[in-house]
């Protein structure tokens, strides 16, 4: 809603995994519900982002400025588990890989990605590589604190909330666990409220023509590299909230293969950050 209302230049995309709220929002914002119409609009965002990055080239400039051309770009991706079970890039469906990119490289670009789910586990509910990006967290009560630790951490106890629509935020300007939680609504709950919001044209790419397969090679060897940073980070953050854990310990927590972990864990002990014990079981540690 709040995009829908901004006084900045805003186009909404709802991406939709099951296919039910987004009705409410047609005529407010660009919907995708099938996995064909979700892949086709990935791919038209990220053809805008390739834009505005060549735009920004040409002006010496750090961040992208919105217009009534190209305005900033709100990606709702609701359903988020549902999004991650379509996700088949073998039958020509690599919806993750996109939004992965959009996610890394959209802020600057003013496409923002918000990912929403009922199911806040890594790999389940929120993919591994867009968690690790994620600057702002809303989170309603989680159902452990296995959830609350994977999109938290451990200081928090979204798991204990107990009263309807209370929510832990999370963001940069340094709200921390002893916050008192926020009341929320649900829009979707009070039809004739999102009715009652301004009519917007659905945005679409406008823009020149980009074989978006001529980078695939690229995109891929990119996606590889973040996704050990992405591991590294979970990791790190594992092994702080417990203090010490053996390298199969870790794969179960943060939801990794324990080739994609051991390969992080050596990563980190060559950069000086984690040790081992003695022993070929002894587990890992922070140093610093």
């Amino acid at each position: 809603a709040g995009g829908v209302c901004s006084e900045e230049p805003t186009a909404v995309v709802y991406i939709d995994g099951k296919g039910e709220e987004s009705a409410l929002w047609v005529g407010k914002a660009r919907i995708a519900v099938e996995p064909e119409e979700i892949l086709a609009v990935v791919q038209e965002l990220l053809a805008e982002g390739r834009v505005r990055r060549d735009l920004m080239r040409a002006e010496g400039v750090a961040n992208f400025t919105p217009t009534q051309e190209r305005p900033r770009l709100l990606v709702v991706v609701d359903e988020g588990a549902e999004i991650i079970a379509m996700d088949d890039p073998q039958n020509d469906l690599p919806l993750l890989r996109g939004l992965r990119s959009l996610a890394r490289t959209g802020r600057s670009r003013c496409i923002d990605v918000v990912w929403c789910t009922q199911k806040p586990t890594l790999g389940d509910g929120i993919d591994r590589q867009i968690n690790g990006v994620m600057t702002d967290r809303a989170v309603l009560r989680t159902a452990g604190e296995t959830e609350n630790r994977q999109v938290l951490g451990s200081e928090w106890h979204s798991h204990e909330l107990t009263g309807a629509g209370q929510v832990y935020i999370k963001d940069e300007s340094g709200r921390g666990p002893d916050q008192a939680p926020v009341l929320v609504w649900d829009l979707s709950d009070d039809a004739q409220v999102v009715k009652a919001l301004p009519d917007r044209e659905p945005w679409s790419y406008q823009g020149p023509q980009i074989t978006l397969s001529d980078d695939d090679e690229d995109q891929d060897d990119a996606d590889v590299a973040e996704d050990w940073m992405g591991v590294q980070r979970d990791v790190l953050r594992a092994l702080r909230d417990s203090g010490e854990a053996r390298s199969s310990e870790l794969a179960r927590e943060i939801g990794c293969s324990d080739s994609a972990v051991k390969q992080a864990l050596s990563e980190l002990r060559a950069a000086g950050r984690v040790e081992k014990g003695p022993g070929h079981r002894a587990p890992w540690r922070l140093l610093h």
